[in-house]
């Protein structure tokens, strides 16, 4: 794919009760960082297929303490051209402190 694209980090809101039922609300915007996206390649390419996440990107993101706050990565997908993308897993790249990559699955 290659090239730098804006992307947005959406958090997900917990549900607001009204009248005694759950009401969704809205994803709140994280981040919108420049982000590289890639396609898995080799080994992890192949694990994927197998685990049924063929419709997998890859975002490397630059560090910032902020993203910290995805180590988890439960409750955070990404927007990528009008496409939504539950996020799957989240690499600190060993703690370096330089790039985060961020795995996703398309949602269909």
């Amino acid at each position: 794919m290659g090239g730098y694209v804006k992307i947005k980090i959406m958090q997900e809101q917990p549900d607001k009760l009204e009248k005694g039922r759950p009401v969704k609300q809205p994803d709140k915007l994280f981040r919108e960082p420049w982000a590289e996206p890639l396609s898995l390649k080799g080994a992890e390419r192949y694990n994927a297929i197998n685990a049924e996440l063929e419709n997998t990107l890859l975002f490397k993101v630059r560090y910032c303490k902020m993203m910290e706050e995805m180590w988890n990565f439960k409750g955070f997908k990404v927007l990528f051209k009008d496409q939504e993308y539950k996020i799957y897993d989240v690499d600190f790249a060993k703690n370096t402190k330089k790039w985060v990559e961020i795995r996703c699955k398309a949602v269909t």
